[in-house]
């Protein structure tokens, strides 16, 4: 399945892109900072940067 998760960096949104990662679905978070992008892809999931309120 493919999941977008706004917020990518939060404790939960880490927590869950963890967890979608492993069960093999492919995940992308939305961040709004690139320095985060790294943490993201040690999770398994591809990082967006992104700001939902520009």
């Amino acid at each position: 399945m493919d999941i977008v998760i706004a917020g990518g960096h939060g404790k939960i949104a880490l927590r869950l892109a963890r967890l979608l990662a492993a069960r093999g679905d492919a995940v992308r978070s939305l961040i709004r900072n690139s320095g985060h992008a790294g943490d993201i892809r040690e999770l398994g999931a591809e990082p967006v940067v992104c700001d939902l309120e520009r």
